[in-house]
């Protein structure tokens, strides 16, 4: 049940401020000029809800919904670059990412390093790690952490079957405006990678 805060301009500035991340976060995915495919680079269909920008970068609109500690719900958006240009099934893929995750209760920014390994002779079970450096801003009402505040910090994640996903994460406050923002571990779990 989604309960509406008690001030309803706090509710208009959560929305807005997610509206905000979600906008950033797809300006900041589109590829620049001097990264445009060139006539080596052929276009491959994009699967289900990806966009292929070109023979390495993808985008995923909605990668995954999480409930997370502290920021509770959220869903992500991700960049990829794909250092591997094959498409031939490979037992491992490194890529470069970046995410943007806003939620309920607050926003997340990273940059991460994301290997897929793939255990099985076909597609059918793929595994991801990824690890990435993280910018945390919380609002609303957080679960652990104070409100209106900044926090950096890093991130391990691992989604099995491309359904399934967990991590861990250690944030340390930017700058302390209160004597309650102090270093915090965190965790989701969620659907999608």
């Amino acid at each position: 049940m989604f309960i509406m805060p008690n001030n309803s301009v706090t509710y208009r500035f959560t929305v807005i401020r997610v509206l905000i991340a979600s906008f950033l976060c797809l300006v900041m995915t589109t590829p620049l000029p001097a990264q445009s495919s060139s006539s080596a680079d052929e276009k491959v269909p994009s699967p289900g809800l990806s966009y292929r920008l070109s023979n390495q970068d993808v985008l995923l609109p909605i990668s995954s919904a999480e409930w997370r500690l502290p920021d509770r719900w959220s869903f992500t958006m991700r960049y990829v670059h794909e250092y591997d240009i094959s498409r031939k099934p490979m037992a491992r893929r490194d890529n470069f990412t970046i995410t943007c995750s806003p939620g309920t209760a607050g926003v997340r920014v990273g940059l991460g390093y994301q290997a897929i390994f793939n255990q099985l002779s076909g597609q059918s079970f793929l595994t991801f790690l990824e690890a990435r450096a993280v910018a945390m801003r919380t609002w609303g009402h957080p679960y652990s952490a104070p409100t209106n505040s900044s926090f950096l910090g890093g991130e391990i994640r691992c989604a099995f079957f491309i359904i399934f996903n967990l991590g861990v994460g250690y944030y340390v406050p930017v700058r302390s405006s209160s004597s309650n923002d102090e270093p915090l571990f965190g965790f989701h779990i969620g659907l999608g990678i």
